[in-house]
Parts: structure tokens; sequence; C-alpha cells
């Protein structure tokens, strides 16, 4: 094998690992004229009770928060966003 090839490997997935790096750590980006719904995935607290929408006690669910447009940062294994027009 080529001694150049290990090298060029390692440095090509560093940058992808570097690519990816902000979504891992929990930063979302929110384009123009769309608004981001915060959902908490999960939560010590449980889930929402039923008949509700929104999760106003730190329960699981769809949050009253919502992100505007730019980057945000979420708790990466804890938070979705959804893209909404």
């Amino acid at each position: 094998m080529d001694p150049f090839v290990l090298p060029v490997l390692g440095i090509l997935g560093l940058l992808v690992f570097l690519a990816f790096l902000p979504r891992l750590c929990g930063m979302r980006y929110i384009p123009h004229q769309k608004v981001g719904v915060i959902e908490k995935l999960w939560s010590a607290k449980g889930s929402l009770q039923e008949g509700r929408i929104l999760a106003l006690n730190g329960e699981a669910g769809a949050r009253s928060r919502l992100c505007r447009n730019g980057s945000s940062w979420l708790a990466a294994a804890r938070t979705a966003s959804r893209v909404r027009p």
C-alpha cells in the first residue's frame, strides 16, 4: 500500500468528523422565513398528559418555545427541532 494513502484517509476522516461536530453538539440552523419548533424527546418528568398539546412543565413533547432563523444550540440527545414555514 502507498505510504501516503493512510495519512490522506486520516485527514479526510478528520474533516468529515469536524463537518458533523456542530450537529453532534446540538447546533441547528433554521433558514430565513422559517421557524423551528422544539420538541423534547425524553424527560425524567415523563411525557404529556392526555389532552395537552404543549409541554409547559418540563415534560417530553412539543415545547412552547420557538427558534427563530439563524443558528440555535439545543441539547442534542434530548431535543429535536422541526423546521416549519
